[in-house]
């Protein structure tokens, strides 16, 4: 009698763990448990690369595939560690063309901030690249809250 009280208990905490990581698991947004759409084909050209979406950065601005100059207008929204973020202009050869690192004067790190930046790129030999926008880790400087999406440069009106 007194052995089935304790394997009663037992089978009670293991059962109560299970519900509790269930729960967890299906409280993880999709993008976190790695489900992001990611450009798995080994060709890196800028028409292959896919739009990441991830919800602490928020990118209205360029839309994918639109032609820019520079300077380009940047809108979109953020909510990162310590309000810092960076963000960089490539061509489709990989060449960086811009990159800057922003830190927002939000109250709150919970808080989305919205901006509206004019970014200044060196003109592009190739007429396809991308803009990126995430965060670095602070523990280890790895990537994170990417954003990525493909743009289409104007030939000849580009300047830094």
């Amino acid at each position: 009698m007194k052995k089935n009280k304790i394997i009663l208990k037992v089978l009670i905490v293991l059962i109560s763990i299970l519900i509790i990581a269930i729960i967890y698991i299906l409280s993880i947004p999709n993008n976190k448990k790695g489900n992001i759409n990611k450009d798995t084909s080994s060709d890196k050209k800028a028409e292959k690369v896919m739009v990441i979406t991830d919800t602490n950065i928020i990118l209205d601005t360029p839309k994918n595939n639109e032609e820019i100059t520079s300077p380009i207008n940047l809108k979109w929204k953020a909510r990162v560690f310590e309000n810092t973020f960076n963000y960089v202009v490539a061509d489709s050869s990989w060449n960086t063309l811009g990159e800057w690192i922003w830190m927002t004067n939000s109250a709150s790190m919970n808080s989305y901030w919205t901006f509206s930046i004019n970014a200044n790129f060196k003109e592009s030999s190739t007429k396809t690249g991308t803009i990126e926008l995430f965060e670095l880790s602070t523990k280890d400087g790895s990537i994170m809250n990417l954003i990525k999406v493909n743009v289409n440069f104007k030939q000849g009106n580009n300047s830094l």
